[in-house]
């Protein structure tokens, strides 16, 4: 629920205000927090990093951020400073859909098996 960042063909993009974000992590008791969008990539939330600080702090929420990895494409520094920003109590978990390039780009139009693996 953290982005909703969807598809600007039929929507306009859209994030969710960090301070909101955080003000209703503060006024219910979660125990689980996923970032995903509603059709695309949590990495492009613009406040992941600040995010996932304000949720390390918050040690009983489990952390699972879903990517398929082909953002910030052959940004080491970003995927670096992303497994460092990651809770303790958390997950990331690279999504791949296929094993050759041709099937991945079934399921993932444009995107680049190589760039995934590479991230």
């Amino acid at each position: 629920f953290i982005t909703s960042l969807v598809f600007k063909k039929f929507f306009k993009i859209k994030y969710l205000d960090i301070n909101i974000a955080k003000r209703i992590l503060d006024l219910y008791k979660f125990r689980l927090g996923y970032n995903t969008g509603d059709a695309s990539e949590p990495t492009l939330y613009p406040n992941l990093f600040e995010l996932l600080e304000y949720l390390d702090n918050r040690k009983t929420i489990y952390v699972e951020i879903f990517t398929n990895g082909s953002t910030h494409v052959k940004d080491i520094k970003y995927w670096n400073e992303l497994s460092k920003r990651m809770p303790d109590n958390s997950n990331l978990v690279f999504t791949i859909c296929g094993t050759t390039q041709k099937l991945h780009e079934k399921y993932r139009v444009g995107s680049k098996l190589q760039d995934i693996l590479d991230n």
